[in-house]
């Protein structure tokens, strides 16, 4: 217990360093999106289809787009498509042990799409070691890990697809 709350100081510590080191661009590129990537809280929304199904609407390769999910629980056993990261992932000085993690960490991305308002620590951290241009999120704890922020419960995901589209079409993304 008591180490467990030592290693959430460390990697709380790891995260105010990472966001206080000019972690978003102020400049959003005008490129299209050729990558796309989501971390999805499954606790909260567990749909991931819908992303997918996103993702074809965006004219995005099944290459382009990636998707990782995050549970309290345990991921022994999980059914999903998709790697899945849970709490028992965090390490000292906040570091995420995770093979599937650190496979999605590696490569950088147009657009991060945070999808979660329940935001615990280690799920911050992934969304902030995310190498990606442009981050949008949902309202939640720490709006400094995105460059967009909508007020949007996780499961009004039509409303949200309708906005998403929307701001991308103004941003000339896609």
């Amino acid at each position: 217990m008591f180490l467990n709350r030592l290693k959430e100081i460390s990697a709380d510590k790891a995260l105010k360093k990472v966001l206080s080191s000019g972690y978003l661009s102020d400049a959003v590129s005008t490129g299209k999106i050729n990558s796309f990537a989501c971390i999805l809280n499954i606790d909260e929304f567990n749909h991931a289809e819908v992303f997918f199904e996103l993702a074809k609407e965006l004219d995005l390769r099944q290459d382009q787009f990636k998707i990782i999910g995050f549970t309290e629980g345990s991921t022994d056993n999980h059914s999903y498509s998709f790697p899945v990261f849970s709490p028992k992932d965090l390490k000292w000085k906040g570091k995420v042990e995770n093979g599937d993690v650190q496979e999605f960490l590696d490569k950088k991305y147009d657009v991060l799409l945070n999808y979660y308002n329940d935001a615990p620590l280690i799920l911050m951290l992934v969304s902030a070691y995310t190498k990606a241009d442009f981050k949008v999120g949902l309202l939640s704890k720490n709006e400094a890990l995105n460059n967009m922020i909508m007020d949007i419960r996780p499961k009004e995901f039509s409303k949200f697809k309708t906005e998403f589209v929307k701001y991308l079409s103004i941003l000339k993304k896609i």
